[in-house]
């Protein structure tokens, strides 16, 4: 889709730009805003990259923690469930009384 890239890369911030159109159809384009590529500093992005970690680590903590509770548990059915009528009987309705 180089005709929408070329497109979207020439247009000015606010302003709508098209019909381009593509492979996919047509399409008209508002770039917003434009901000220059760079890269950011380690003291920038560490907060982020801390909170992440973090976060990881507590749903690897909590993931481990459920599979040993299912190892050590044991389950027993107690009864057999009856299985249910396909329809109510007759003369059970339960709207009636209303």
């Amino acid at each position: 889709m180089k005709e929408f890239e070329a497109a979207a890369f020439a247009a000015e911030p606010g302003v709508p730009t098209g019909p381009v159109k593509t492979t996919y159809g047509y399409h008209v384009i508002k770039v917003y805003a434009k901000i220059p590529a760079g890269t950011r500093s380690f003291e920038e992005v560490k907060p982020k990259l801390l909170a992440e970690q973090r976060e990881q680590v507590q749903r690897d903590a909590f993931e481990g923690l459920i599979s040993d509770l299912r190892k050590q548990a044991t389950v027993r059915v107690l009864y057999k469930p009856r299985a249910l009528p396909s329809r109510p009987p007759r003369g059970s309705d339960p709207l009636q009384g209303c």
